[in-house]
């Protein structure tokens, strides 16, 4: 299984629109290409209440694997539960901003992984109500504005893809690309149908689903069911100005939906006294202590081959507690899961989970459940500053030794 490395996660701009083009150089400096990249045997395995394993093959022109410097494969996801409209959309608009074509991603924005705070996760991969598409059309029907709100809707969208140097120089192999941010309970699927653009239809959909409602006197918050998994490969030239043609038609072989798959339910903690006695796989805490407010680190020992390839891949992903009620630890990363990886310089398997600031000191447990709820392991921990305590100081001795050196100062007087 070949190793995720950093992954980044697209930021939506500031303006908290919905969809966005691509600034190019200018056009007589630009060199574009058809994508050569073509994409297939897409499936999806390990899916659990909030992550997936999406893995794909991929070839690329032989005649054109020499001029390529990297390989920039993305999943985007987008999932439309209600629109408001506003006035007509026109997606032309140079102006509309966020994540909406998979061939905007470049590996070169956004937030990686290890950089994730509890409010950026939330805010990449969290459910957003009422944000705006800017870009409508003038009184004419020919120009656009794309300072005026098209509408607004509310849903999911967020876009992940491998970091450079992902990309192993070969003209052909297969990926494994862990899938995080989505939500328990909830399908994803692709049923964005019936665009001019069928290989890529969820930008036309979304805005002519708006103009629909339009058309028909609607200008209320509106349910709506419009959901689309993309995964997309484009090429990093050598030569900077070296482009790949952004028109849908020239690129579907490097375009392929991902199959539809539902997400689990987040299986519920497993009381303290039904903790085993004993487990296969081991977890300890170096020193057995942790602090209130910050990441502890807990190794996990004896883990079985497939369980090792995954997190090789960062793709083990667990679900840890700490009692003695159990109270749900998430990620530093702010991720409501944990994520069980190898340590480089030691080889050990571990995972990082953020101690809740609030956790009274004294004798505690942290335990890991898979996405079945199976408890893989429990080690027990004591809550509480781990710097070192200083050694009290015997106060009769301190006297003493004042006394005897003063005794000494008199007689050397």
């Amino acid at each position: 299984m070949r190793r995720f490395g950093k992954a980044m996660a697209a930021l939506a701009v500031a303006a908290c629109t919905l969809f966005g083009g691509v600034a190019t150089s200018n056009a007589a400096d630009v060199t574009n290409k058809d994508n050569p990249i073509t994409l297939s045997n897409v499936r999806v395995s390990d899916v659990g209440a909030q992550t997936a394993n999406v893995s794909f093959d991929y070839k690329i022109d032989p005649a054109q694997v020499d001029e390529i410097k990297d390989v920039c494969f993305s999943i985007e996801v987008q999932r439309i539960t209600d629109i408001t409209p506003i006035e007509k959309a026109n997606s032309s608009a140079n102006t509309i901003g966020g994540t909406g074509f998979p061939y905007i991603m470049d590996c070169s924005t956004g937030v990686s992984d290890d950089e994730l705070t509890a409010g950026s996760y939330d805010s990449i991969y969290g459910f957003h109500g009422d944000k705006e598409y800017k870009g409508v059309f003038n009184d004419n029907d020919l120009s656009t504005d794309g300072s005026k709100v098209a509408f607004k809707a509310s849903g999911q969208w967020f876009a992940r893809y491998f970091n450079k140097n992902s990309w192993n120089g070969k003209a052909s192999g297969s990926f494994d690309f862990p899938l995080i941010g989505l939500t328990p309970n909830t399908a994803y699927t692709n049923n964005a149908k019936g665009s001019d653009f069928p290989s890529y239809p969820y930008q036309e959909v979304v805005q002519d689903t708006s103009n629909e409602l339009l058309r028909n006197g609607v200008h209320v918050k509106t349910p709506v069911d419009i959901r689309q998994v993309a995964l997309y490969a484009q090429p990093i030239y050598k030569d900077s100005n070296t482009k790949v043609s952004h028109w849908v038609e020239d690129n579907e072989n490097a375009l392929k939906f991902v199959p539809d798959f539902t997400t689990k339910s987040v299986a519920a903690a497993k009381p303290a006294e039904t903790l085993p006695d004993k487990t296969d796989v081991k977890a300890e805490v170096a020193g057995g202590k942790v602090e209130p407010g910050k990441t502890a680190r807990v190794y996990i020992d004896n883990l079985k081959d497939v369980a090792k390839g995954k997190a090789d891949a960062n793709s083990l992903f667990w679900y840890a507690y700490i009692y003695s009620t159990p109270q749900a630890l998430t990620g530093p990363d702010g991720a409501p899961f944990v994520t069980v990886k190898k340590e480089e310089k030691t080889g050990k398997y571990y995972f990082d989970a953020l101690i809740p600031s609030n956790l009274p000191d004294g004798e505690h447990k942290i335990s890991v459940q898979d996405e079945n709820g199976t408890v893989q392991a429990w080690t027990p921990v004591t809550v509480g500053d781990t710097s070192p305590t200083p050694t009290p100081v015997d106060k009769s001795k301190l006297n003493a030794a004042v006394g005897d050196a003063a005794k000494l100062a008199e007689k050397d007087y």
